[in-house]
């Protein structure tokens, strides 16, 4: 009987990002390593080599995948994961997750469909509509372009005119109606309009001084403690971070958001309000975030058959966690469903 295999389909420079840098890897062999001790086969291919060539019909065939930061590369890629999905690969984590990628916007309607408390949160792609919101808008509200990472392209507005200028500056594209009568034909040689693309507003959650970036791999999980930057609300970059225990409620909140978004592992902002101490998810990533928070913290956390969270000395062993969370969520090689 064939095991069941998972692909690394690696990026061009035939790496998965990332480990603390983008420029970094997650170490395959390692990780090869893992899953065969779990009863796994693996094979690797980069995007450019046919990885569909891999993948036997009759084999239970998963895939750990790259992705990229940089827009055009990031699209050749999901042009790949849906071919690889669409032929029966169970994509980890699935297809969903990589377009939530460096994507605020998908992210935000996204979350306004689950369970996990989250910002309320308004996309629009066409300004009009922004115009429309803003009149009864409440304010301040969080301003949010797709992309951006260490708090860039995120912003607190506090009118509705700054919300409508920053809108305006995204919202560039130009814009073709259907009636177009001759006097607006030869306005629009003169000036086309500008008004599509793409923006989120977002709840602005009062009271939070600081966020805690929590990473999880199933039943494993650790956190770092984020301070915002002076006279700011944001947290995320500045850099003003400690490895403190995290709370319980914490740890919990991150585990739930995992499985609510049905992820194998994952990154998650969780804001902390201090009065009334309520946790709110701001962003999560599924795929290509960074491992700081893991291979620098002096001690992490594993769940128990209790639910309970029990610290363990030590940075996280990443590789050793990804393979067992493979284990927990793709049916086992025996054939019995998830392995326990």
């Amino acid at each position: 009987m064939h095991l069941p295999v998972v692909l690394f389909l690696t990026d061009y420079r035939g790496i998965i990002p990332q480990r603390i840098h983008e420029q970094q890897g997650l170490d395959l062999h390692i990780l090869g390593r893992e899953l065969s001790g779990l009863g796994y086969d693996t094979a690797m291919a980069g995007y450019h080599e046919d990885p569909l060539s891999l993948v036997d019909p009759g084999r239970p065939t998963a895939a750990i995948y790259a992705t990229s930061q940089w827009a055009e590369y990031a699209s050749f890629i999901r042009a790949h994961l849906s071919n690889m999905a669409a032929h029966g690969v169970t994509l980890l984590p699935s297809f969903e997750h990589a377009l939530a990628h460096e994507d605020k916007i998908y992210q935000g309607i996204r979350l306004s469909g689950c369970k996990i408390k989250a910002p309320n949160s308004w996309a629009f792609g066409y300004l009009s509509h922004v115009e429309r919101f803003l009149r009864t808008a409440p304010m301040p509200l969080v301003w949010k372009t797709p992309r951006g990472f260490g708090s860039r392209g995120v912003r607190l507005v506090r009118t509705r005119q700054e919300a409508l200028s920053l809108a305006k500056r995204v919202l560039a594209e130009r814009v073709l109606r259907t009636e177009r009568g001759l006097l607006r034909r030869v306005k629009e040689r003169v000036r086309w309009e500008r008004g599509i693309g793409r923006v989120l507003f977002q709840e602005f959650v009062p009271h939070c001084e600081y966020d805690w970036k929590v990473l999880t791999w199933g039943d494993v999980a650790c956190g770092l403690k984020r301070r915002n930057r002076a006279n700011d609300f944001r947290a995320s970059g500045s850099g003003l971070f400690e490895f403190a225990e995290v709370p319980t409620d914490v740890l919990d909140f991150a585990y739930g958001a995992q499985l609510q978004l049905g992820l194998p592992w994952g990154s998650f902002d969780v804001l902390v309000q201090q009065k009334g101490g309520t946790l709110w998810l701001a962003e999560y990533q599924g795929v290509h975030f960074g491992l700081t928070t893991a291979l620098k913290a002096k001690f992490h956390y594993r769940r128990d058959d209790n639910g309970g969270w029990v610290r363990r000395e030590g940075s996280v062993p990443v590789e050793a966690a990804m393979a067992a969370a493979v284990a927990r969520v793709w049916p086992s090689p025996a054939g019995q469903g998830p392995a326990q």
